[in-house]
């Protein structure tokens, strides 16, 4: 914990480095702004020259150093863009690297990194930081997240392709920044002026659309072998000749029934006067037919062969009618 002289010391002190960087210190030189003519996505800031000038002077003795990338030449630093939403109007653009100011063996230690500018309309921007350091007046530390330095009086931007470039915009200190600076600047206080240019980000090209190759032509399967036996051979033994049909044979018979046609007379007798039923069996019907008128009873067309004389012949006592019945029969 500091003793109640060093507080004193550190008072005294911090009251002479504000006169001195109020003064901007005529006990050395003073340095000329930056006139960068930075490369296409870099930010050039020299800070503030008071404050390099007392830096560098006999009582700070102090010294500048940079990281992360950023570079020094002597009257600005310079950082690299890394990524940017700027879309031709407005947009947030992010520098790479940082810069240290150390002064009076460590007391005074004031760090700016990861500076961001914002382009808020063709006229209106901020300078945005992180802020880290050592309190002068108490020695504490502190750490700045996000803080709105400065606001920038945009120029017309010169545009190049898509490159955007803004040369020396003035910077105006914010309330904010000058917690950043230890209070050794008021809010308002003019700082060097940013000059700085944007790459604009192409949009990204859209992935193609996966293809799916073209399958691999493919060799048809051989049809299956036919399941079908083959044709036999032809022979040579010739087709044998169409035979006759049959010759069909008959063979008439006669049988007497009695009157009522089922009952059979077998070796029954019969009287004068019976009727009787004959029929007869077995006889060719396409045979010895009867011409109209030649064998009556029996009408033309119906058989009259053989079979019917061998009938007249057992019958031939019955009376005429019976012979009838027995023809029809």
């Amino acid at each position: 914990m500091p003793t109640v002289l060093e507080q004193r010391v550190r008072r005294v002190l911090a009251t002479l480095t504000a006169l001195a960087l109020t003064a901007g210190l005529s006990l050395v030189g003073v340095l000329a702004p930056a006139q960068a003519d930075p490369a296409a996505g870099t930010l050039s800031w020299g800070v503030k020259e008071s404050f390099r000038s007392y830096i560098a002077s006999p009582i700070a003795k102090g010294s500048v150093t940079v990281g992360g990338g950023a570079t020094n030449n002597g009257t600005s630093y310079g950082f690299a863009q890394t990524a940017t939403t700027f879309d031709g109007s407005t947009g947030l653009t992010t520098f790479a690297g940082s810069v240290n100011f150390t002064g009076h063996d460590g007391a005074l230690d004031t760090t700016f990194e990861n500076l961001r500018v914002r382009v808020d309309s063709p006229t209106a921007g901020v300078l945005v930081a992180d802020a880290r350091g050592k309190s002068f007046d108490t020695g504490g530390a502190y750490e700045l997240l996000d803080v709105e330095l400065a606001t920038l009086a945009l120029p017309a931007p010169q545009v190049d392709g898509d490159v955007s470039t803004w040369v020396s915009a003035p910077a105006a200190l914010t309330a904010a920044g000058a917690q950043a600076f230890a209070g050794f600047y008021a809010a308002g206080s003019a700082l060097d002026p940013v000059t700085f240019s944007v790459v604009t980000e192409a949009p990204a090209e859209p992935e193609p659309e996966p293809t799916t190759p073209d399958p691999e032509p493919t060799t048809p399967e051989p049809s299956p072998e036919p399941t079908e036996e083959p044709s036999p051979e032809p022979t040579t033994e010739p087709t044998p000749e169409p035979t006759d049909p049959p010759v069909a044979t008959f063979e008439p018979a006669v049988s007497l029934f009695a009157a009522d046609g089922t009952t059979p007379l077998a070796s029954s007798s019969v009287a004068l006067g019976d009727t009787i039923v004959v029929k007869g069996s077995g006889f060719d019907p396409a045979g010895n037919l009867a011409p109209a008128g030649a064998r009556p009873p029996i009408s033309a067309g119906n058989p009259a062969g053989t079979g019917v004389r061998q009938v007249r012949r057992h019958v031939e006592a019955l009376c005429w009618c019976c012979v009838e019945h027995a023809c029809r029969g």
